[in-house]
Parts: structure tokens; sequence; C-alpha cells
């Protein structure tokens, strides 16, 4: 790492899969004051070639109302997370709740401006918790990596392959996981959280 590059903290992330057809994702929390970088990774494709893909936060923005534990709907931002995509049904977000974890979810319906997701949530959400923005993993911004073979493993690169856009951004690494006869994998992924 170059002189003024100092790690932070490292955590990894294990085997994990998914029936056929459906995408395998994992999600990379952030941590204040640090950026995520992926320091080595492995996948398997399964039967047929497929992509996988490191999701960037395209952009975020706060929550303006407080959003009670279990509620599904009744989310408003302040100011919309981008303008280079807008927010709309199938986006993946992540939501800042209360209890200091994250939620990932998916955009149900609606916009910025008051929008539902799939799932219950976790836990309450106050008015000024952060929410990011990832749009879906094949809009731009988001970096891609084909798998043309069974199993495709990076080596560990000091100061990581690449890195988050920014400091305190959330990461996904979406496994697209397309094939119709054998399920793919996630077999681990690396993280180095570094200061710069």
């Amino acid at each position: 790492m170059g002189a003024n590059t100092y790690l932070k903290s490292v955590t990894s992330f294990g085997y994990k899969t998914a029936a056929t057809g459906t995408a395998i994702q994992q999600n990379i929390d952030p941590k204040a004051g640090q950026r995520i970088t992926i320091r080595a990774f492995g996948f398997s494709c399964g039967a047929t070639i497929t992509s996988v893909y490191f999701m960037q936060s395209l952009g975020d923005s706060t929550i303006a109302n407080a959003v009670a534990s279990n509620a599904t709907s009744g989310f408003v931002c302040t100011a919309e997370p981008t303008s280079d995509e807008v927010m709309a049904s199938k986006d993946i977000v992540c939501i800042e709740l209360d209890n200091g974890k994250f939620q990932y979810d998916v955009v149900a319906s609606g916009t910025w401006s008051c929008f539902d997701i799939t799932s219950v949530l976790e836990d309450t959400v106050a008015a000024g918790n952060r929410i990011f923005q990832f749009g879906v993993h094949t809009d731009d911004g988001h970096l891609r990596f084909k798998l043309t073979v069974s199993v495709q493993t990076t080596k560990e690169l000091d100061g990581g392959i690449f890195r988050a856009n920014a400091m305190n951004k959330p990461m996904i690494a979406y496994h697209v996981n397309d094939t119709t006869t054998v399920s793919g994998s996630q077999d681990y992924i690396s993280v180095d959280y570094i200061n710069v």
C-alpha cells in the first residue's frame, strides 16, 4: 500500500449459494471513516457463463421522517439520492437503522419522494438516517466481472483490487447466478477497510 494508505480493519465472507436462477447477494456494510476495498475473491458460475457485479452506491440521501420497525411503506428521502439513476421499483437500497445496522432491501414501488420496500423494516429508522441507492446490477457505475469458467479466483492484492467509490459507502457483490442446471456460488470475498 502507498505511504498514506493505512489498513483500518479487515473482514471476509465465506461460501454462499442459492437456487439456480436466484441471485447471490453479499452485502458489505460501510464503516465510519473507512473505505471498502476488495482484496481478493472467488466465485463459481455453475454450468454457464455468467457475471458478478460489484455494485457501488450510486448516490445517497437521508430519511426525512421517522419510520417504525416492521414498516414496509412511508419512506421519504430529503433529496433524490442521484440524478443519474431515478429511484424506481426493483432498485436495491441500503437503509441505516437506529440500532447501527444496515438493511439492504428492494424498492417495491414509488420514487425517492415516497416509496415502499419489499421486506419489513428490522428496526426503527430516525429522521436523518442515511439511505444509499444502488439501482439494479446492470446500471452504469457498477464493476462487472465475467465468470467464464467453472471456478474463478483472484490473488490477494495489498491495498485492494478495486475500491468503493468513497469512504463511508457500502458495496454489494451481486452474482447473477443465471444458470438453468447447476447453481453457482460465492466462494469467498476478502475485504480491507482503508482510510483513503
